[in-house]
């Protein structure tokens, strides 16, 4: 499609004057503005499994045509380039002079099938997107305009049965959870990230005519989405490490235990969310908060099963599931075991 096709699309979805398109949207039955704010430029097209496949170069140059005609029409709109695991790709595009775009995209699905391979990829996209901030922040053009990365699709994506969804396991709900402290680490650079897929395709929800259940995938999501806060702070991680193959690279020293606190100033709350990848065995902690008055005790939100394997069905929605307890004996230091193969949250109200 060419620019001009895409500058109409905003048109119809975003403007307020009395032209074709935006006449168009009110005759189809919506008058106000549907407001999108976001928009992406194209979708992988350094792949050949992409209509409009092009080199990085003839990219860049059409990504700043559609960017210019986009932005005459609603100057608002945030816009995001295509990047990949490719750093020459990125490059190029990054350093486009008179670019306009918001973010650059990046997407990883790993399809590997051992536990330990699995929970590791976290880690992969960890690196994979650091060092797409590492390259940002070398370009003079981008880092003058701000580029964030928006990690757009990311997912397990195993081939299994090809005529059922398929089975997310209690070993993908802890890969998730992975990817989630990773980005906490990463937030001043990671600013938006999406699921892909949602429903009965690599789903967190699985369906059928009537029924509905929520896999690990899904509850990973609910686990983080609410019990964690909105400011990521420093925290610090001694403990024995292992070694993987995700999938896109070799991974000598994976940890065991990964971690991330987040802070809610307002509730005044504070979360500790940590993963033990051990297949078998508990970690006992020894937890240590400094800067920090907390009260005594807390509560922990555990997301976990009967092994690594575990994963939920129609008739057995909650063999992986999300418990909660009470924590008496937590304070600012602390010791205790976390289980194996679990993610967990523990949540602590501050002085």
């Amino acid at each position: 499609a060419p620019p001009e096709e895409a500058a109409h699309w905003v048109e119809y979805c975003n403007s307020r004057t009395h032209t074709k398109y935006a006449a168009m949207r009110a005759k189809n039955g919506h008058p106000e503005p549907f407001g999108v704010k976001y928009w992406g430029i194209g979708n992988e097209v350094y792949g050949s499994w992409q209509i409009g496949t092009v080199d990085a170069g003839t990219y860049a140059l059409q990504a700043r045509e559609f960017a210019k005609q986009m932005r005459r029409v609603d100057p608002e709109i945030k816009l995001v380039a295509v990047g990949c695991g490719d750093p020459e790709w990125n490059w190029e595009v990054l350093r486009m002079p008179r670019s306009q775009f918001d973010y650059i995209s990046i997407h990883k699905y790993y399809r590997m099938t051992a536990y330990y391979d699995i929970v590791a990829a976290a880690l992969e996209a960890e690196l994979s997107l650091a060092e797409l901030a590492g390259l940002i922040n070398t370009i003079p053009e981008a880092r003058e305009r701000g580029v964030k990365i928006s990690f757009d699709e990311w997912n397990v994506a195993r081939r299994e049965d090809h005529h059922s969804p398929m089975r997310m396991r209690l070993q993908d709900g802890l890969f998730a959870s992975g990817v989630f402290n990773a980005m906490h680490r990463l937030c001043n650079w990671v600013t938006m990230a999406n699921l892909a897929q949602l429903v009965n395709i690599l789903p967190a929800i699985v369906t059928d005519e009537t029924r509905l259940f929520v896999n690990p995938l899904y509850l990973a999501f609910l686990l983080y989405g609410e019990h964690t806060g909105s400011v990521a702070l420093r925290t610090r991680v001694e403990v024995d490490t292992f070694a993987a193959n995700a999938g896109h690279r070799e991974l000598p020293q994976v940890p065991y235990l990964d971690s991330s606190f987040t802070l809610d100033a307002e509730d005044k709350k504070l979360y500790l969310a940590a993963v033990n990848r051990y297949k078998d065995e508990p970690i006992e902690a020894e937890i240590v908060i400094r800067d920090a008055r907390v009260k005594p005790g807390a509560k922990i939100y555990e997301l976990n099963g009967p092994d690594v394997l575990a994963a939920n069905d129609f008739d057995s929605p909650d063999v992986v599931k999300i418990t909660e307890k009470p924590l008496e004996d937590a304070k600012a230091a602390f010791t205790y075991p976390f289980p194996a193969h679990s993610a967990s949250i523990i949540e602590f109200e501050l002085e």
